[in-house]
């Protein structure tokens, strides 16, 4: 598949406010069919159009007029003779001063070699023991008899070019078996490419149960309760059984894992507690660990005293943190939270402290207020304020800093993306990002944070990120990432966010994420200002709030490596309220699939609760595109490249929703 861009520069941003543009014209050939024809797929970014549409001139001759909302445009049977030189205009049809050209050349559809490239394969989810895979590739020039696939020993079937991509399977999950996939055009034996995965281990072994991991909470009045995990496969459905000091404590589901709060225990500083965790239905499936002793020292009340605030240095937009820190002891096990001047500024654990909270507006008048309080005993407080800070805020000068970057997750060709965020104050309603010799495009503020690239984790290329306003040209900032080597970099992949609780527009949100190379010191979230707290990979998933929503706020919410602060992922929210989400401390519907992602267009929604269901699909500012009920599958194709989110509702107010990524 070949693609012809000419590129141009608009010039200075502040003299073309109101200008007609055309830019970037993208012009992709299809294959060519079996009679020597191909078609051309147009699109183009323009910005202050006229409202009669565009004319697409070329060859001597016109070839249309086109609305600007139907981009992209087709040119249908155009004759790949190999001697014709294709160039084409694009001309707005109330402004013909404003226009762009793009040459595409000769087009010979039987002269070029047949062409198979880039097989991408996408492992779909297992069931019971085997899984399928989600098979794609470029191809150009190829026969008519359509093509083969074969692997490991095994011809896979014959299709037909139409019907990319393709669906192969079942095939062993053994934990084992490397699977190859040869792509053969059945006409050229010798137009072929290949790809491999690494094995899949789908469950259906032998029960087992390893790594128990228990952990203490702070010690209230000489108790303590714990926090209890551990891993494991091939498990019946009937659950587990925890004993403790051989005595039955309580049966649970594996889906109630991790067991966040079991006890209250005496920390008496001599006893020794043995946990045992035994499968309902195989009692040769198990794992035990002796625990303690804990040593509560002296029991008393709860107590919060001596609590500190300290101020940063103001920012050049105006704003200043405050670090937060006090003594306490006899504390509750579910953390604290901070309060001062009608805000909630977050739930914490003592053990994060001290805290970071910010950015607050230094307007030289505020008095800010900070009162910490237990959120098990809610009379166990303490407060302090801090005088007004005058940050001398920037009057009517446009500000862009405080640039931050978050390093993404690769992919499979060894591509990244940058997430991209930073302060503003007294700007445009856009922005644009340039650097290494691209322009990586146009940006509204609202939507930040922003994803750039892709961009190749060669362990080279040191990246450059120039930030600037789209009307001020003086107002712009720049920063930079080392070089990212895909092989060996913290990679925090699968990332989601679920919304498990919603109610008097308080929620509590469930983040969950596989890791590679992790650091030694677990990781933190923060989003939209605010710093959430420190984790350990050991506690996936992390559960925090409660946070309030507005049913107006898109909120975000980003996963930093504590080691490798560069590197983690994120996810958004769109506007909601517990209404509207359809949840009240109802867990979210596993039965729902939505594949692949990443995607190259084409999405699978796939259902098999037994019932219909009803999606939403929404773009990355969070405005509604599609909406669509469906009982067993949908599938969406043509998605144009870009951040999509979708909320499905089904039975008995169960809800899924993620975000998806077409490339």
């Amino acid at each position: 598949m070949l693609v012809f861009l000419f590129m141009f520069s608009f010039g200075s941003s502040k003299a073309l406010i109101a200008q007609c543009e055309i830019g970037a014209i993208e012009a992709t050939p299809t294959p060519c069919d079996s009679n020597g024809y191909f078609d051309l797929i147009i699109n183009f970014e323009h910005a202050n159009v006229g409202s009669q549409g565009f004319q697409v001139e070329g060859m001597g001759g016109l070839w249309g007029t086109f609305e600007y909302v139907d981009l992209p445009i087709i040119l249908y049977d155009l004759e790949g003779d190999g001697t014709t030189f294709y160039e084409f205009v694009i001309r707005d049809v109330e402004f013909p001063d404003c226009h762009n050209s793009v040459e595409v050349g000769v087009i010979d559809c039987d002269g070029g070699p047949c062409l198979i490239w880039n097989v991408d394969i996408f492992p779909q989810d297992c069931e019971g023991g085997f899984f399928y895979v989600h098979l794609a590739f470029w191809h150009e020039n190829t026969g008519t008899e359509g093509f083969r696939v074969q692997g490991n020993g095994n011809n896979y079937g014959n299709f037909e070019y139409d019907d990319l991509p393709i669906i192969i399977g079942p095939l062993e999950g053994d934990g084992v078996t490397e699977y190859e996939f040869v792509v053969i055009d059945n006409e050229f034996e010798n137009c072929s490419d290949w790809a491999a995965i690494d094995p899949v281990d789908c469950p259906g072994g032998e029960c087992d149960i390893w790594d128990l991991v228990v952990d203490d909470h702070p010690c209230v009045e000489g108790m303590f309760n714990v926090y209890l995990n551990f891993f494991y496969e091939n498990v019946s459905d009937a659950g587990f059984e925890l004993y403790i000091n051989y005595d039955l404590y309580e049966s649970y589901s594996y889906d109630d894992l991790p067991l966040e709060n079991i006890g209250p225990f005496a920390g008496d500083g001599s006893t020794v507690y043995h946990f045992l965790v035994v499968d309902k239905e195989n009692e040769n499936c198990a794992e035990d660990l002796n625990f303690g002793p804990i040593d509560c020292g002296t029991t008393g009340d709860c107590n919060i005293w001596d609590v500190y605030a300290d101020a940063s240095p103001c920012d050049e937009l105006g704003h200043f943190y405050v670090h937060i820190d006090f003594e306490f002891e006899n504390v509750g096990n579910e953390g604290f939270r901070i309060q001062g001047n009608g805000m909630n500024y977050g739930n914490y654990n003592y053990d994060s402290i001290p805290i970071i909270i910010g950015p607050l507006l230094g307007d030289g008048t505020t008095v800010y207020e900070f009162v910490v309080i237990d959120n098990q005993l809610e009379d166990c407080s303490d407060w302090t304020a801090i005088d007004p800070i005058d940050c001398n805020p920037p009057g009517g000068d446009c500000e862009i800093g405080e640039l931050q970057t978050t390093i993404l997750p690769c992919n499979q060709n060894n591509e990244f993306y940058v997430l991209l965020d930073f302060d503003y104050a007294n700007t445009s309603d856009g922005f644009s990002v340039v650097g290494n010799g691209a322009s990586y495009g146009n940006f509204l503020y609202t939507n930040l944070p922003v994803d750039i690239g892709p961009l190749m984790g060669d362990g080279l290329t040191v990246y450059e990120f120039l930030v600037q306003d789209d009307v001020h040209d003086n107002c712009a900032e720049d920063t930079y990432i080392d070089p990212v080597s895909c092989d060996s970099t913290t990679q925090m992949m699968n990332f989601t966010t679920q919304v498990v609780s919603c109610d008097n527009e308080m929620y509590q949100l469930q983040m969950n994420f596989d890791v590679v190379n992790p650091g030694e010191f677990g990781f933190k979230i923060i989003g939209n200002g605010q710093e959430y707290g420190s984790f350990s990979y050991d506690h996936l998933p992390v559960t925090i709030g409660p946070l309030e929503t507005d049913g107006s706020t898109p909120y975000h919410f980003i996963a930093k490596d504590r080691q490798h602060t560069d590197y983690g992922n994120w996810d958004k929210l769109i506007p909601f309220t517990c209404e509207s989400l359809g949840i009240s401390d109802k867990t979210f519907d596993e039965t729902i699939k939505v594949y692949p992602n990443p995607s190259y267009g084409n999405i699978v929604f796939e259902n098999t609760s037994g019932n219909t269901v009803h999606a939403v699909l929404y773009n990355s500012s969070g405005s509604e595109i599609k909406s669509f009920s469906f009982k067993t599958s949908y599938q969406m194709d043509a998605l144009e490249s870009g951040i999509y989110y979708y909320r499905i509702n089904g039975k008995d107010g169960k809800v899924s929703s993620g975000k998806l990524i077409v490339r």
